[in-house]
């Protein structure tokens, strides 16, 4: 697959990670992002709430923002499950959706 414009690629190594080591793994990970992926990683934080002890790690630009990235991470992190934790096969249209989504509200731009 082509790589993910940022910060698409950081939410993308955040499913992944979460899928294999399970969500706790990332939390440290979702605090260290800059820029974009500080956003996602407070979006992140907040779809599997998170965000209690860790906001003052966040400026709030990036809380703002992250926070309006939250229903399509929401959305693509349960198609993940769906796909990979689940093995539902027809998940892999509801993923695809979910990032083109992710991708219009983070103005990540179109899919590559």
């Amino acid at each position: 697959s082509e790589a993910l414009p940022t910060p698409l690629n950081f939410a993308d190594e955040m499913v992944r990670h979460a899928v294999e080591n399970g969500v706790a793994a990332t939390v440290s990970k979702a605090r260290k992002g800059k820029g974009l992926e500080m956003a996602m990683g407070w979006a992140w934080l907040n779809v599997h709430e998170r965000t209690e002890s860790d906001a003052w790690r966040f400026d709030e630009a990036s809380r703002d923002k992250g926070g309006d990235w939250v229903p399509a991470l929401r959305a693509l992190w349960d198609a993940a499950e769906d796909l990979l934790l689940k093995d539902n096969l027809d998940a892999v249209q509801d993923y695809e959706a979910a990032m083109k989504w992710l991708a219009e509200t983070s103005g990540a731009g179109p899919m590559p």
